[in-house]
């Protein structure tokens, strides 16, 4: 009973201060309710406007040769001379001497082919007096020439003596051939590429010289799906072919121009077209075009009417852009894509009648809704890309 006085005291003070409290707060001004703002997103946008555009097709191939040879021998016989521009690398005009053959054999052959045919020659003289003494010595015995045999008349004889004297002809120029044979040519403007020939070495019919490429033009084929192809003006006896532009990741700052100038006859099983670019006098540039490139490949394309170039960031889900108008209010527009270009599209609008210049928003927001009111920001194009 001795702690009941404590008891009573603790309570007495602490409802004391728990309705002290709550007078207070009966006594405090009600808060005032503040209204929300309305914050307006702002949107970067740039000026688009239609026109013609007319992006390049972009394709690879890998440069290959217009004519390439393979030198070897027609005749046999030791290797007296070799061209010191028959070097690997090295470029050789048309005519130009590059090996030479011992000719002593083929000369004798020729002399020989000579005396064969003066012979023949004097055998078929021969034969023509014994052929015409034959018919005067038959006219002379009272009977007609025309009741004597070919026999008599020697007249097999004669035609013998005149085909032996062909058959020497075609040897004798035979063997004048050969001797032009010893002596090896390029057959064309070329740039060596390979070379087995060296001097002291016998030359057989079935032994490579070396390999010869010409100088005057290359070619690349090039892959075309059916989209890029109707972007291209196919090339026929009325028109000629589109330019197109070789670069190499090998040689980042050269490029060649050369011309789109006929189609592959064989369509490959995905349905790929392969046309035929033709690069004239290659090697003459600095650096040439080697055979065996991989280019990458810009093709000179038909030109698009009546379309936007627009950022690839702006077209939302392949099928409309969000533009902002004259009230500053969002409004999206139908747009097809017609083609891409690295990070660029160009694309046909559709919807209501359109007035250029549009502001097109490049990075569109996924929460966007039309009629949304926003606060243009305007970026240069140089900016955006």
């Amino acid at each position: 009973m001795k702690h009941l006085p404590k008891i009573i005291i603790t309570f007495l003070i602490l409802s004391s201060g728990f309705l002290g409290f709550k007078a207070l707060k009966a006594s405090a001004p009600d808060p005032k309710s503040k209204e929300a703002k309305n914050i307006i997103p702002e949107a970067r946008y740039i000026e688009i406007s239609p026109g013609e555009h007319a992006p390049p097709v972009r394709t690879f191939g890998t440069v290959s040769p217009y004519f390439e040879t393979t030198l070897t021998p027609q005749v046999s016989g030791q290797i007296i001379e070799v061209s010191p521009d028959f070097r690997v690398g090295q470029r050789v005009k048309k005519g130009s001497v590059l090996v030479r053959i011992d000719r002593t054999d083929f000369e004798a052959a020729y002399a020989t082919q000579q005396s064969l045919l003066a012979m023949n020659e004097q055998v078929l003289a021969e034969e023509n007096l014994r052929a015409k003494q034959a018919s005067e010595d038959w006219i002379a015995s009272g009977r007609k020439l025309s009741d004597a045999t070919e026999f008599v008349l020697r007249e097999p004889q004669l035609a013998a003596a005149k085909a032996s004297i062909e058959a020497a002809r075609a040897t004798l120029e035979k063997a004048s051939i050969d001797i032009e044979r010893t002596v090896i040519k390029a057959p064309f403007d070329a740039l060596v590429t390979a070379r087995s020939a060296s001097l002291g070495n016998f030359a057989t019919p079935q032994v490579q010289l070396g390999t010869l490429i010409a100088t005057e033009r290359v070619e690349v084929s090039m892959p075309f799906t059916a989209e890029q192809l109707q972007r291209v003006t196919l090339p026929n006896k009325t028109t000629v072919g589109p330019t197109i532009t070789l670069r190499t990741p090998i040689l980042p700052d050269a490029e060649w121009t050369g011309r789109i100038v006929r189609t592959a006859p064989v369509v490959s099983r995905d349905q790929v077209v392969t046309l035929i670019g033709e690069i004239v006098d290659p090697f003459s540039t600095t650096p040439p075009l080697s055979i065996g490139t991989f280019t990458k490949i810009e093709v000179e394309a038909k030109a698009l009417s009546n379309t936007y170039e627009i950022p690839e960031s702006a077209l939302v889900n392949d099928q409309y852009i969000w533009v902002i108008d004259s009230d500053d209010m969002l409004n999206k527009i139908p747009a097809k894509r017609l083609h891409a270009d690295g990070k660029m599209l160009y694309v046909e609008l559709g919807g209501e009648t359109l007035t250029p210049p549009l502001k097109l928003l490049t990075r569109p927001l996924t929460t966007l809704k039309s009629g949304m009111k926003v606060k243009p920001i305007q970026l240069s194009r140089s900016s955006n890309s």
